[in-house]
């Protein structure tokens, strides 16, 4: 509020928790704009219906009982309607963020911007173009809970100085200064609960005990505060005895922005927000995210990424990271497998996954990106030094254009097909069995003129929910040694976790276990699919069999994918 009235300032925004005095923030600021200075004047929020409800049930009874501002509300007929008031020389208008005809015409030189989060894409920067009348002394106020990361709330929060609430520590013999967080676990400080046989039996949580324990921690010297009593002195104490501290101080001095949570309003209950949280949790475990999303947008007052949805798996991927060099020689490599995925959206790309491989499932990973074209993908082989024979494709999209690349490759290069099915019966008699991969040859050149005149290649076909089963074996530790380098992207990991394991019960009473996608792009999954389809072909996800290969060593390098082919299959 200050610096709403700091001349030097022109835009102030709140990134931050529902029900938290958002709205009457504005409502009071407007009220000064009325009483002190009054200029033309726009409020903006989602939609016309919603700006109805405001001024009856909220703006217009505030400013009728404040006196101050109520002898300066026009009285004649037709200066005051529902969503417009006039005045000597100045005028107020109430909006929905939907009609773009009041986005786009009259000037105004203060600019209230409610729950800009639900307001269609665009409509903030075309109603902040609406001050440029007033260049020497507009207003921009906006206020919201954000939506998503990068979104319009905010970017214009990260424009700012972004300032949070700081509380110093109680304790005497403390002089640390701590933000109102959340607390994380294993760390000290934040919001925090206990989690032990009385809280958590069973690993299930009892919330009527987990919310006596809850307390807030000083991460510099363990000092607690509690939410209990009917005073909330704690509570209090952080409203009154806090400042705000910049985190941003090299933002334009005309350009502020806040951040707060649900934690600071004192009348707000700790305790139904971390049963909201745990519930939340709950949910996501079954692939469901609104909930969580929910929380972490209107209770923590933080923009929402879709990393955390992840952080489950991001734990544990975490355990696989190893400190490796990729371009390290590593003494247990047979072979350096590349996989590709061909797509077509945005224009024709390729996601190329490359792994080296030892003997027993352990493997390496070295590069995942997106390339371009097929010169792209045979420098990425020259660069990794990958044997052609160890280059293997997904023909189920754009089939004749990987069978193609095949044969270009001198029928070197591997065509691979994902199936539903569980496995795959091979063999004849006593030797039948089942694994998660089969072969046949196919024509290279069906549908077209030249078929049945081209060599046939052979397509070898994988288990899609086999694949994933060991894939995700490996990346909780439970199959092989599956490594990651320190400089995996966020783009790979959040990939490779697009598909998780959804139970229900059957008719019969039975538990099943189905895989489910939970994110679209989930290139670096197929890829690594592949890559344990390969292994498997190979013999790599077992330890080394009498009077196979050893160890290469110096002189020898690893033998190639396609020669183990010729001899075996």
């Amino acid at each position: 509020m200050d610096d709403f009235a700091d001349e030097g300032v022109r835009n102030v925004t709140s990134m931050c928790s529902a029900q938290s005095c958002k709205t009457v923030k504005n409502m009071g600021l407007l009220g000064w704009t009325l009483d002190e200075d009054a200029g033309p004047a726009l409020w903006v929020t989602k939609s016309t219906p919603e700006a109805k409800k405001l001024v009856k049930g909220r703006l217009w009874p505030m400013y009728d009982n404040t006196p101050r501002i109520a002898e300066r509300l026009p009285k004649e007929k037709g200066k005051r309607n529902l969503l417009e008031m006039y005045f000597p020389g100045s005028y107020l208008h109430v909006v929905g963020a939907e009609n773009e005809a009041s986005l786009q015409s009259t000037p105004y030189r203060y600019l209230f911007l409610d729950e800009v989060r639900q307001w269609k894409d665009g409509a903030l920067a075309m109603v902040r173009k609406r001050t440029r009348s007033f260049p020497h002394n507009y207003k921009h106020l906006t206020i919201s809970c954000p939506d998503m990361e990068g979104d319009a709330v905010h970017r214009a929060f990260l424009l700012g100085n972004q300032n949070h609430w700081h509380v110093k520590c109680r304790n005497p013999e403390c002089d640390h200064e701590f933000r109102l967080e959340w607390g994380e676990k294993g760390k000290p400080g934040g919001l925090k609960w206990e989690s032990n046989e009385t809280t958590c039996p069973d690993g299930k949580w009892n919330l009527d005990e987990v919310v006596k324990t809850l307390h807030f921690e000083c991460a510099a010297c363990g000092h607690t505060y509690r939410n209990i009593g009917p005073t909330q002195s704690d509570r209090k104490y952080f409203c009154r005895t806090g400042r705000w501290i910049p985190a941003n101080p090299n933002a334009a001095s005309d350009t502020k922005s806040y951040h707060w949570n649900a934690l600071l309003p004192h009348f707000t209950s700790w305790e139904d927000q971390v049963k909201e949280f745990l519930a939340a949790v709950t949910a996501m475990k079954w692939g469901d995210y609104s909930d969580y999303k929910d929380h972490w947008n209107e209770t923590r007052g933080l923009p929402w990424t879709d990393r955390l949805r992840h952080q489950k798996e991001e734990r544990f991927l975490l355990q696989r990271v190893r400190p490796y060099g990729r371009l390290d020689k590593w003494e247990l490599e047979q072979r350096r497998v590349m996989t590709i995925d061909v797509q077509a959206k945005d224009g024709r790309h390729y996601w190329v996954n490359i792994r080296a491989w030892g003997y027993g499932g352990i493997s390496r990973k070295l590069f995942f990106g997106k390339v371009h074209s097929k010169a792209a993908i045979l420098q990425l082989r020259d660069d990794w030094h990958v044997d052609d024979y160890n280059i293997a494709i997904d023909t189920a999209f754009a089939t004749a254009e990987g069978y193609q690349m095949v044969v270009d490759s001198g029928y070197k290069w591997k065509a691979m097909k994902g199936d539903d099915a569980m496995h795959f019966l091979v063999g004849e008699g006593t030797a039948r069995r089942k694994q998660i991969w089969d072969v046949s040859p196919v024509d290279p050149a069906l549908g077209t003129a030249n078929a049945g005149r081209v060599r046939p290649i052979p397509l070898y076909r994988f288990s899609k929910p086999s694949t994933l089963d060991r894939l995700y074996m490996m990346m909780y530790g439970e199959l092989g040694d599956w490594q990651l380098h320190e400089e995996t992207s966020e783009e790979y990991k959040l990939q490779v976790t697009a598909w998780d394991r959804r139970y229900r019960t059957n008719g019969k009473g039975e538990e099943i276990g189905e895989w489910y996608q939970k994110r679209t792009d989930d290139h670096a999954t197929d890829t690594e699919r592949m890559q344990i389809a390969v292994a498997d072909i190979t013999g790599l996800l077992s330890p080394p069999r009498a009077g196979e290969l050893q160890l290469t060593t110096e002189a020898d390098p690893p033998p190639s994918m396609g020669r183990d082919y010729e001899l075996r299959y």
